[in-house]
């Protein structure tokens, strides 16, 4: 889990620093940046999570360790737009720290330190300490679900050679149909961290027809299962959402864009629900940390009791993003009797277009 972030000199971030909890909402204007935090945070876990772990090397060169120092590849520059862009992100193991020097366009020199959370000064480092520690960093992709796209019944075919889920949440029965296939294991934990969280689920299956695959709920009571377009869209997205952490391995972040998005007012409690059960974690499964964007004032009401969860993100005068923690904004309002959702619609709070503001 991350636990704080700076980022500098990353698209419309000129330098911010965020202090994140277990689950982290990201309210604001459309293009104040809120993606932008989300793709710097994938473009760290990219950068700091190569597809095998760090080895030391005798000669020093990329991908060796060098005192307290990890240099890394070169990767490609996507999404860079300054000529040097800079990462820290302390964790509870430590901190990492990300520059990458280049232009807009082609490769990048990439210079990673890993400081270990005991560490007085350089020193040579322990391998599986430093793996351990970007591992904690591991995200995934940046998801933006739509109910309807997870409903959708996907062909068998393209199940059995594709796997994976798009980022509006296409594939998702495929993909849960290809995990059941090839990792019999991974799928059995699925079903019994879909189970903590909702008892009255016996068992996901599936459903075929017409060379398509679809999900299908064995609810305790019943003597048929319930087809996935018959349940709630909370438990659609609890599906996906434990999908997504099967998919890509070890995830330690979940990325999501407005995953209330769809839902109506009155489930969003569910949705809200399983975002902090999958943050804290049940006895039977382990937490995982989220960094979510939202748009609804409603979604905004349900952390009235926890808004050191929610950062209200803004363009200053000059055109950067600029992040202010929710609690810096509600500290000395002198009527709290009104409802967060009210009070960032009203712009009271900030992150509202300029023209809506109060």
């Amino acid at each position: 889990m991350i636990r704080e972030l700076f980022i500098k000199n990353y698209r419309s971030i000129v330098e911010t620093r965020l202090h994140l909890e277990p689950l982290m909402v990201l309210i604001g204007p459309n293009n104040a940046g809120k993606t932008n935090l989300l793709r710097a945070i994938k473009q760290f876990s990219d950068a700091v999570n190569p597809s095998q772990p760090f080895k030391a090397s005798t000669d020093g060169s990329p991908g060796g360790l060098v005192g307290s120092v990890v240099l890394g590849a070169p990767i490609a520059n996507r999404t860079i737009t300054r000529a040097s862009t800079r990462l820290i992100a302390r964790t509870d193991l430590g901190q990492i720290d990300l520059e990458i020097h280049g232009r807009s366009a082609g490769p990048s020199a990439t210079h990673l330190r890993v400081t270990p959370k005991d560490a007085k000064g350089p020193r040579a480092l322990n391998l599986q300490e430093v793996n351990q520690l970007v591992a904690g960093t591991r995200c995934s992709l940046i998801y933006s679900f739509e109910p309807s796209a997870l409903r959708r019944a996907v062909p068998m075919q393209w199940a059995r050679q594709n796997g994976t889920i798009a980022a509006d949440g296409f594939g998702l029965s495929g993909m849960l149909f290809a995990l059941q296939s090839d990792r019999p294991d991974l799928w059995d934990e699925l079903q019994r961290e879909f189970q903590e969280f909702v008892p009255g689920v016996k068992r996901i299956n599936f459903g075929e027809q017409d060379g398509n695959v679809t999900l299908t709920y064995w609810e305790q009571g019943h003597t048929a299962a319930t087809k996935i377009d018959e349940v709630s869209d909370g438990i659609v997205l609890l599906t996906a959402l434990l999908a997504v952490r099967h998919l890509v391995g070890e995830t330690a972040i979940v990325l999501l864009e407005d995953p209330e998005r769809g839902v109506h007012p009155h489930r969003l409690h569910e949705v809200t629900s399983t975002l902090i059960e999958l943050s804290e974690g049940t006895p039977g499964t382990k937490p995982v940390q989220i960094v979510m964007t939202s748009h609804s004032p409603y979604f905004l009401d349900r952390f009235r009791d926890s808004p050191a969860s929610v950062v209200v993100v803004e363009r200053s005068e000059a055109g950067g993003t600029v992040c202010i923690p929710l609690l810096d904004r509600i500290k000395d309002l002198p009527d709290r009797s009104a409802s967060l959702g009210e009070l960032w619609y009203s712009g009271v709070l900030g992150g509202v277009p300029r023209e809506a503001k109060a």
